[in-house]
């Protein structure tokens, strides 16, 4: 079977695009738009001088009335999902699971930007839409370490995400002193060296995060029959 360039896979994207509900200026944007400018209060172009300029604001102050009441549902209480367990042994892991869920979401989340958000889409664009992904951040924090021992330095140095910017030595203010040899008498032992060191290290933090997205950026083909991600 003869692989597919990047100009026919391009061709084909293209064409599915202009087959699908929401795209260009279609009828469904249309609605989009009329809604978005009707909740904004925008004039509605056919106004004329001399007459009332009085814009109605009723789908705003509906949606605007009924997002609390939306919010409190899925936000009000300490638990936005819970796992039921399918037997008693079950019952441990559904409930980690549901502590780990709800910390993640409620927690690790912007969880009423993005509730609000996407409700209030459904609400005035007939469509609210959400994508989770898998987040990996970066942080990189100058770090300042002083009087270390040599393993204590090694240890540091070991770490894969530790790189030194700046270092220096001294010899230990308590260490050192006269140490009895019984067969060669008193011998002068020398202070151990203690380290000062600089040094760079990076964080990373990885967890799920979900966020709104705006219905003009989806697509959906006029083939679609059903709302199941599986099929």
């Amino acid at each position: 079977m003869a692989r597919m360039t990047d100009d026919e896979l391009l061709a084909l994207i293209e064409a599915r695009e202009g087959e699908s509900y929401g795209y260009g200026d279609g009828e469904l944007s249309k609605k989009r738009a009329n809604a978005l400018e009707r909740f904004l209060g925008e004039p509605y172009g056919d106004e004329r001088e001399g007459r009332s300029q009085v814009v109605a604001t009723d789908l705003r102050d509906t949606i605007l009335w009924a997002m609390p009441q939306l919010m409190r549902v899925f936000l009000g209480g300490d638990e936005l999902v819970r796992f039921d367990p399918r037997g008693p042994e079950d019952e441990q892991q559904a409930k980690a699971e549901t502590e780990y869920i709800n910390w993640l979401a409620l927690e690790r989340n912007d969880s009423f930007q993005h509730f609000y958000t996407f409700i209030q889409d459904a609400l005035l664009l007939g469509t609210g839409y959400a994508k989770v992904w898998w987040d990996v951040s970066e942080d990189v924090q100058t770090e300042t370490y002083y009087g270390k021992t040599d393993d204590e330095l090694g240890m540091l140095l070991n770490d894969p995400e530790v790189e030194v910017v700046e270092h220096s030595e001294h010899p230990d203010p308590n260490g050192g002193g006269v140490y009895m040899d019984p067969m060669a008498g008193p011998v002068q032992m020398p202070a151990p060296m203690l380290h000062d060191v600089k040094v760079k290290r990076l964080y990373r933090q990885e967890c799920a995060k979900y966020a709104a997205v705006p219905p003009e950026e989806l697509l959906v083909h006029k083939t679609v029959r059903t709302v199941s991600l599986q099929d």
